[in-house]
């Protein structure tokens, strides 16, 4: 199981979705896997992982914690690193979850299946493991806000 973006859930939050009923998906998830690992699109220190709440269960039951920044440099960093890690476990095939999906494919969850399966990996996208896979296609953070209020 890989979870990405996790640092995220402020912003879904804030755009109005439902981040604790999403939120509490991932820890069913994270608690029932075999191997998780999740990312954070972030560079943090561990004691800010403390401290955030909407953090601490998950990076506790996530075998792997993976920070990256969210640049073209973040990503090429976030594709060696989850790739070794993979590899070293012996996983072949990945169920994916995150925030930010559309209906086109963009978004991280998107961008990190198809990083994934450029890599060898069989992904599978969860979709209740995701966040806004109902956004109409193009729809910015602005408008999106708008819709929910």
């Amino acid at each position: 199981l890989v979870i990405v973006h996790v640092g995220s859930l402020p912003s879904y939050r804030w755009h109005g979705y439902d981040a604790d009923g999403l939120e509490r998906a991932w820890e069913v998830a994270l608690e029932a896997a075999p191997f998780s690992v999740i990312t954070h699109q972030a560079r943090v220190r561990k004691r800010s992982w403390r401290t955030a709440s909407h953090r601490e269960p998950l990076a506790a039951l996530a075998d792997v914690a993976i920070h990256h920044p969210d640049t073209e440099r973040g990503w090429a960093a976030f594709k060696s690193r989850i790739v070794t890690v993979l590899r070293k476990r012996g996983v072949l095939r990945v169920f994916l979850g995150g925030i930010w999906l559309y209906d086109d494919g963009t978004g991280c969850v998107g961008h990190a299946k198809e990083i994934l399966e450029q890599n060898g990996f069989r992904v599978t996208i969860v979709q209740a493991l995701t966040g806004n896979g109902d956004a109409p296609i193009g729809e910015t953070n602005d408008q999106a806000y708008e819709r929910l209020h």
